[in-house]
């Protein structure tokens, strides 16, 4: 099959699914925490060449991030999606007209009712907020006025971990979400399967009946859950409204729903 040059979408999946993955010239199915599963899903698998695949439960579907970042095909433009959240375009799609105009592809945020911190703090009660605040402030000192702004005034959350970029622009949200999870693990001693399973088990000891619904592995995936809000705060620190380019992706299992949240 041949791939397209110019662009390539890298769809992020950990299992098969009913629906499919496409894998055609723009698209390119990329498995997740392949290091860690005996799952067959596609071809191209995030734990070859230089990767974080066995990080996987912490790090959730951004150790595919981090597989385009190190180890994808150099194009002028690149993106991704979640398998269950696709932005779906043709395969002769003609992106320079929309890049001619705007510096950002992604999906539109949905506003919470509540700040991104408080609603973290209330689905995530685990999380060690102080800790991030932290870490932001010595590892992307630039960003502490729009982190402040956004994560801790803002309501607008960008959830799907789907978007599309110059590769520049790519890489340079990579240098400034892994520098922040890369050193919270460190400083929160994430940086094994079973320290990080002790400490939320410690801490959902008692946990509201909502947190019990789900199992442990999930509330591990702290730099996932992450990884949006901080998704949030880079976007609208660095685009203006007029340079972000609106795409609604396809929630490909009928059953799913954005949750929101009064105050």
């Amino acid at each position: 099959m041949q791939k397209r040059e110019d662009i390539q979408i890298y769809e992020l999946a950990y299992n098969k699914v009913k629906y499919g993955l496409w894998d055609n010239a723009l698209y390119t199915p990329l498995q997740c925490g392949a290091d860690r599963s005996n799952t067959d899903v596609c071809e191209l698998k995030d734990n070859t060449g230089e990767n974080i695949s066995s990080k996987n439960f912490y790090y959730c579907e951004t150790t595919g991030t981090y597989w385009i970042w190190k180890n994808a095909p150099e194009t002028k433009y690149v993106g991704q999606c979640q398998y269950r959240r696709r932005l779906e375009f043709k395969e002769d799609f003609d992106f320079d007209t929309i890049f001619d105009k705007h510096k950002i592809i992604c999906n539109k945020p949905i506003l919470l009712g509540i700040t991104l911190r408080n609603q973290i703090e209330k689905c995530h009660p685990y999380i060690n907020l102080d800790i991030l605040d932290s870490v932001v402030y010595d590892k992307q000192p630039l960003y502490s006025k729009a982190y402040n702004d956004i994560f801790n005034k803002g309501t607008a959350l960008f959830f799907s971990s789907s978007y599309i970029l110059p590769i520049n622009e790519y890489r340079r949200y990579c240098n400034f979400m892994f520098s922040i999870l890369d050193e919270y693990a460190t400083r929160m001693h994430f940086l094994d399967y079973n320290t990080l399973k002790g400490y939320v088990s410690s801490k959902l000891r008692y946990p509201a009946v909502s947190l019990k619904s789900k199992p442990i592995e999930y509330h591990m995936l702290i730099g996932g859950f992450l990884q949006e809000r901080l998704f949030s705060v880079w976007v609208l620190s660095n685009f203006r409204q007029s340079e972000i380019y609106y795409k609604d992706f396809k929630f490909m299992e009928d059953n799913m729903k954005i949750k929101t949240y009064n105050r």
